[in-house]
């Protein structure tokens, strides 16, 4: 292979890597998104459980309390956790694939 396929092998296999782990990264920040809402309606449930509530729901106002209130469009479906989760997985092996290709065509 010439000098120049090299390079060109070497560029794509880099911007490729770029790519991933921008996805890497995004996938990430919305996973953190949901570990905080999560954490934040957990906490509430084992603090207050009979003040949780969410939008829309009638709530007795000796139970109410503001930090309690949530909204049922901020929490992802199940459905959605598992294509989450899933994306991040393949993401990241291609991620490591990637890494160690570029690693390989450092040491030829």
């Amino acid at each position: 292979m010439s000098i120049e396929q090299q390079d060109a092998v070497h560029g794509r296999v880099l911007r490729e890597r770029g790519e991933a782990r921008s996805k890497v990264a995004l996938l990430q920040a919305e996973t953190d998104k949901f570990v905080r809402l999560f954490h934040n309606l957990s906490g509430e449930l084992r603090a207050f459980p009979e003040s949780v509530h969410f939008h829309g729901q009638a709530v007795d106002p000796k139970h109410y309390r503001r930090e309690a209130m949530f909204d049922k469009s901020d929490y992802p479906s199940q459905e959605k956790l598992a294509s989450l989760t899933s994306d991040l997985r393949t993401a990241s092996e291609l991620l490591a694939s990637l890494d160690a290709q570029v690693l390989s065509l450092e040491h030829a």
